[in-house]
């Protein structure tokens, strides 16, 4: 019993936090939305301690990043993304391309 109770307490923690992360979050997305390029690529979303959270390719890097940082994901994102501060990302010809990159 003890150790659900742990479990339980912890889960609320790790909530709370990412919970507060909301509105830092939503500008990190603003952010990399305005300086990202409408072409084809691979895009790297990392954490505060340069700690790479997600890789991923689109056809449109800022349509694609705008869909990951939307308001309304917000209850469905993971703790790890919540901490995502900054992204980079690479231009290539295509999505084919941006597969082998």
């Amino acid at each position: 019993r003890a150790v659900e109770l742990l479990v339980g307490q912890l889960e609320l923690e790790a909530a709370l936090v990412v919970e507060d992360r909301r509105d830092a979050w939503l500008r990190v997305g603003q952010r990399l939305c305005d300086v990202a390029p409408s072409g084809p690529g691979v895009y790297r979303l990392v954490r505060e301690d340069g700690r790479v959270v997600y890789v991923g390719k689109a056809n449109d890097i800022r349509r694609r990043l705008k869909t990951h940082f939307a308001a309304r994901r917000w209850r469905a994102i993971g703790a790890e993304f919540a901490r995502v501060v900054d992204g980079t990302w690479q231009v290539v010809g295509s999505e084919v391309e941006a597969l082998v990159c």
